[in-house]
């Protein structure tokens, strides 16, 4: 039990799509979140970031996801049962939709995600990218700072964040 303590694990959940985003999110100053289409997150959050941009408090947020033309990206929408093309146009409208609020950046990665990581603030919410089905049927684990999973999971992010590129 002291291990999970000292982990930061704060709760487990056996889905994806929480409805306490909504709580935190308003209000948070840093958002790190990676995925395939984040089309959810997308949905869910575009006026509370355009809302706090506009009133000259922008949220930082950082984007990544999974370029929709590696292979990566085509397996993962295929076990989702999605026709082809379909990751591109959800990215596009990530892009279209997010890419010009102000603290917003978004980058795209070459290779796949293992895991889901969705960080507001001093929370991290992460877990597995299912082999098959949609990604908001996993489990969920939050994780609140201090903590060495937490840590972990925020050093993934950074190193992957460092890894990906952006596009013209």
């Amino acid at each position: 039990m002291a291990e999970l303590i000292d982990s930061g694990l704060h709760s487990a959940f056996e889905r994806r799509n929480l409805a306490e985003y909504e709580s935190l999110v308003p209000e948070a100053d840093a958002i790190d979140v990676a995925g395939y289409t984040l089309k959810s997150f997308t949905e869910q959050n575009e006026t509370h970031l355009r809302t706090r941009a506009e009133r000259g408090k922008p949220i930082t947020v950082r984007v990544l996801l999974v370029d929709p033309s590696t292979e990566a990206a085509k397996v993962m929408e295929s076990s989702e049962g999605m026709q082809p093309k379909t990751y591109e146009s959800l990215c596009k409208s990530v892009v279209t939709r997010l890419g010009d609020i102000e603290g917003v950046e978004i980058r795209f990665l070459a290779r796949p995600l293992s895991m889901m990581i969705y960080r507001i603030d001093k929370f991290v919410y992460t877990g597995p990218f299912p082999a098959s089905g949609k990604s908001s049927t996993a489990f969920t684990l939050k994780l609140e700072e201090p903590g060495w999973l937490y840590e972990h999971q925020l050093k993934e992010f950074n190193e992957l964040w460092d890894e990906a590129y952006t596009k013209a």
